[in-house]
């Protein structure tokens, strides 16, 4: 993949001195007869000549193309001469910051969460810039739209059971996590992420009170089944070992539903009535 090229041109204010010379020529070939209309040629040349001039300003970079080939890019401020027939398109290298529109995503556990961002950022590779994105504000927008999806796709707003995993609230985490996945995705664009921070964090309304018992329904089943098939595993591990061949292939699967649904069923009475004395 082509990167930016550093391009040192020749200096704007040594040209200026050959420019004038060939100007004056142009001049005196007008008060000889002879060479009156080889002063009109090169007086057309040294006008052509103008237009290669151009000057960088501080952080600011002028890539040069030469009918749609990169030649390459100058980032040091100056006043300088290229060739006249380059194209020059010019890009700012300050550091600037843009905030994303606060976004309506769903959670780890599809529960709606507002959230919002702000990003520092400013242009470190003027090729892939320029011929990567239209406007690098906007590649950044739409590239932390998608990293906040997946981020807060990832995490909970809020637990509930007794678990210590992270959360959404846990803000440090998720910028740190932002903002390696959001430089990642901007380099492509030879945009460089100085700094990127959570702004706005809003739960969008208080959990329902069947959902909660809806989950903490699953979370028992969820366990319960666990715990039925390790049981399941050591009985049929012990009765392999032994050598017994008690069943035929139907009488096994019948077997195994029927003492997986009874070991369910026990299991979860067993931790319903353990986590109430817990609480």
């Amino acid at each position: 993949m082509q990167t930016e090229k550093k391009l040192k041109p020749a200096s704007g204010f040594t040209f200026i001195i050959i420019h004038l010379l060939i100007f004056a020529s142009a001049l005196a070939c007008f008060y000889t007869e002879q060479l009156g209309q080889a002063g009109i040629v090169v007086l057309l040349v040294s006008l052509v000549l103008f237009r290669g001039y151009f000057t960088v300003q501080l952080n600011e970079a002028s890539v040069l193309t030469f009918f749609g080939d990169y030649k390459g890019s100058v980032k040091k401020a100056g006043f300088y001469w290229g060739n006249p027939f380059m194209s020059r398109a010019k890009l700012s290298l300050k550091l600037h910051s843009c905030e994303t529109e606060k976004l309506t995503l769903p959670d780890q556990n599809a529960e709606l969460v507002e959230i919002g961002a702000s990003i520092a950022w400013k242009i470190q590779d003027s090729y892939l810039n320029l011929f990567a994105s239209d406007s690098p504000e906007t590649f950044i927008k739409n590239q932390a739209k998608i990293c906040l999806a997946e981020l807060v796709g990832q995490y909970p707003y809020q637990h509930f059971d007794n678990s210590t995993t992270t959360t959404l609230k846990d803000l440090p985490t998720l910028n740190s996590k932002l903002d390696v996945e959001l430089s990642e995705a901007c380099k492509k664009a030879g945009i460089e992420i100085s700094n990127v921070k959570i702004t706005h964090l809003r739960f969008m309304g208080d959990p329902l009170p069947n959902k909660q018992q809806i989950r903490y329904n699953l979370l028992l089943k969820k366990k319960s089944a666990e715990l039925s098939v390790d049981i399941l595993e050591s009985m049929l591990h012990k009765l392999a070992g032994k050598k017994l061949d008690l069943f035929n292939q139907d009488q096994r699967a019948e077997f195994i539903t029927s003492t997986i649904s009874a070991l369910c069923q026990d299991d979860l009475s067993y931790l319903s009535k353990n986590n109430k004395n817990s609480k």
